[in-house]
């Protein structure tokens, strides 16, 4: 199991995506922001999110694919793998 440093993000965004007024972008923005500011572990548990709402079919604004998601889940997974100091934090 990866260990998560980022654990208030991680709680905001899954705050965000069940909370009241929800907006379907605000995941797509939380994605683009994690990836843009490397932080692996939260793009990891956004693109977790926004993979469980995309099946729960609520994504009606969003042209996403499952698979898609998976498989940049796979690839991001597999650089904290490699990556020691990613996962250590460091």
């Amino acid at each position: 199991m990866l260990m998560l440093f980022h654990p208030s993000a991680i709680r905001a965004v899954k705050a965000m995506v069940h909370g009241s007024g929800f907006d379907q972008r605000m995941l797509l923005m939380a994605t683009r922001m994690a990836h843009e500011t490397d932080l692996k572990n939260v793009l990891l548990s956004v693109l977790q999110e926004l993979l469980d709402y995309v099946r729960a079919g609520k994504a009606t604004e969003m042209n996403v694919e499952p698979i898609t998601l998976v498989r940049c889940m796979i690839r991001l997974v597999l650089r904290l793998i490699a990556d020691p100091a990613i996962v250590e934090g460091k």
